[in-house]
């Protein structure tokens, strides 16, 4: 499943200026692959990156496996910092229509 993430989804940052970005794990996501279990609960702090990762992990496994469903819950009110998890999740799930509809390798 990593590699269906890293080799499909990308992150829209929050600059205007920037286009996608290829999501690729960061030393912080790299942890949390390798020592997580089915049934983890994550006591996180802002920014280190562990919000991107389990909602790609989700999304992943919500496209690749019959009967998985996968539901976002947000703390904060939806204006506040809610768009960017939608954004970030509708880009990946894009991402994932596009490489299916045109097969691996396909950078369009």
């Amino acid at each position: 499943m990593r590699e269906f993430i890293e080799d499909t989804f990308y992150i829209i940052p929050r600059e205007k200026t920037r286009g996608p970005i290829p999501f690729r794990f960061n030393r912080v996501q790299d942890y949390y692959w390798a020592q997580r279990t089915q049934n983890m609960v994550i006591a996180k702090a802002r920014r280190v990156t562990i919000s991107a990762i389990v909602e790609a992990e989700f999304t992943a496994t919500a496209i690749l496996y019959p009967n998985f469903h996968a539901l976002q819950v947000l703390q904060k009110p939806f204006e506040k910092t809610s768009i960017d998890h939608v954004r970030r999740v509708e880009a990946f799930i894009s991402a994932s229509r596009r490489r299916m509809r045109w097969g691996e390798g396909h950078d369009d």
